[in-house]
């Protein structure tokens, strides 16, 4: 068996100085289910696992998405090599 290389990324998504809220975080909520990645949300924080580059490029996503929508944010993210990661094949 073989060991595929994953991380695991706790992220928390704070818009600023908006009204509304939901909508960005919801707009990244849907571009985490369209990632590929296995996921799993929280109250106050969603967790993602997978290859580095997909995580990677989801952050990135989150940005863009960001930027395109002239949301200001703030974004907690906490990757590790270990915990929940290891998949087996």
């Amino acid at each position: 068996m073989r060991s595929l290389r994953r991380i695991s990324c706790q992220l928390s998504l704070y818009p600023l100085a908006q009204a509304d809220y939901t909508s960005p975080v919801g707009q990244v909520l849907e571009l985490i289910k369209t990632s590929g990645l296995a996921y799993e949300t929280n109250d106050m924080a969603t967790i993602v696992r997978g290859e580095p580059q997909v995580v990677f490029a989801l952050l990135a996503s989150i940005d863009d998405l960001m930027a395109r929508t002239s949301t200001s944010y703030s974004l907690n993210a906490t990757i590790s090599n270990t915990c929940g990661c290891r998949v087996e094949q």
